[in-house]
């Protein structure tokens, strides 16, 4: 069995959504909109699962907006955002910097708070792999 092989594009391809949902006007100057739990980390957690795993039509749909909900938005300095996205690249690559664990604890702390939504729905292969990624397995 082959695994997915999604990079954040052809996730949002595959969804037909964008990295910016609609409903997010622009910020204050200087700030801009960023997930909270990062788009790469949805695909990281995808990509460990093998590509026949979710089947029904829309299911890339109904993850992309759920990560796309204005629960998982924040605005965010430019710098910190641009800091925060090379901080989740390096976790996921397991190359870490001491100052990028923050980041990390902060979106730990998020999922912890969403993950309960994934328990009752077909997503929760998803869930546990998330789980994983977050932990650094």
């Amino acid at each position: 069995m082959s695994q997915n092989t999604y990079t954040v594009k052809t996730l949002l391809e595959e969804a037909e959504r964008t990295r910016r949902p609609k409903h997010v006007k622009s910020s204050t100057p200087g700030y801009e909109w960023d997930h909270i739990i990062e788009l790469q980390l949805v695909v990281a957690a995808l990509n460990r699962l093998n590509s026949n795993s979710y089947s029904a039509d829309g299911w890339q749909q109904n993850l992309v907006d759920y990560f796309n909900s204005e629960d998982n938005l924040q605005s965010i300095p430019k710098a910190n955002n641009r800091a925060k996205g090379q901080a989740v690249s390096r976790w996921i690559d397991r190359n870490p910097k001491q100052g990028d664990k923050i980041y990390i604890q902060r979106i730990r702390d998020k999922w912890a708070t969403m993950r309960s939504d994934f328990e009752a729905s077909n997503f929760k292969r998803f869930a546990n792999q998330m789980d994983s990624v977050l932990a650094g397995d």
